[in-house]
């Protein structure tokens, strides 16, 4: 006789001595005594130390597959600590690491992760399935995120500006990974930034990028930052640094 397969199943990665310290502990601690509530989850606790390199390419290759809008923003910078390193490796020295599946064994959450400047931690989601439930801890309505905004922005370049087509997206360099590469109507590449909402420390990062950028083409760039929205002393730093500032907006038409 057959049984009905568990609606979640929730895989904790702890990595070995680290998972000793507090925020591993908690995460243990909440994990089991979630699914002691609520039988439609089922649990596995993974000693991450013990994975093979094909074994972290899949957890990575799930964590990408889960909708941006879901899974928010995951690689860490900007002093969040998220799932994925700032060099886009899985971030098990510094987070425990927690990914949802559904009865199809499909990844469908990612913690910790961030929408907009909030980060929610594997803590924060175990704390919220004990006192709001698993299903509305886990469906809440989500924000835009940057890769939706880089996504739209990479559809339609020409709504940032006139000419503008797109060179690349995700692109490395020995300073970090730039968000969106575009090429104005004149032939000079745009580094640009894509915040939701954007602050003075992405001013420090674009340069940083274009500077990266520079140095491995040798060609000068243009910077940017677009946005829904803004954030402290922007514009002024964006001013002083010689870096361009969009924020998109919606027309109404009639």
């Amino acid at each position: 006789m057959s049984t009905q397969k568990n609606a979640y199943t929730y895989m904790l990665y702890l990595k070995g001595s680290s998972a000793a310290g507090s925020s591993f502990s908690a995460a243990r601690t909440l994990l089991e005594k979630l699914s002691g509530r609520n039988k439609s989850i089922s649990i596995k606790i993974v000693d991450a130390s013990l994975l093979t390199e094909a074994d972290q390419d899949k957890i990575a290759a799930d964590i990408r597959s889960i909708s941006p809008q879901i899974r928010g923003r995951v690689v860490s910078g900007g002093g969040m600590i998220l799932a994925l390193s700032h060099t886009k490796n899985l971030n098990f020295d510094n987070t425990p690491i927690l990914i949802v599946n559904d009865s199809l064994d499909k990844a469908i959450a990612v913690f910790p992760h961030a929408l907009e400047e909030k980060v929610e931690s594997v803590e924060d989601h175990l704390k919220d399935a004990l006192e709001s439930g698993i299903d509305i801890a886990l469906h809440r309505k989500r924000v835009p995120t940057e890769e939706l905004l880089t996504e739209l922005i990479s559809m339609t370049p020409s709504m940032v500006e006139e000419g503008f087509t797109v060179l690349d997206r995700e692109y490395p360099t020995s300073t970090g990974t730039i968000d969106l590469l575009l090429l104005d109507k004149n032939g000079t590449p745009v580094v640009v930034e894509v915040e939701v909402t954007a602050t003075e420390q992405a001013v420090g990062q674009v340069c940083k990028l274009a500077q990266g950028y520079t140095e491995l083409t040798k060609k000068e760039v243009r910077k940017a930052i677009i946005c829904l929205k803004t954030k402290g002393m922007l514009q002024q730093s964006c001013k002083s640094a010689k870096v361009e500032l969009y924020q998109l907006k919606t027309e109404r038409l009639q």
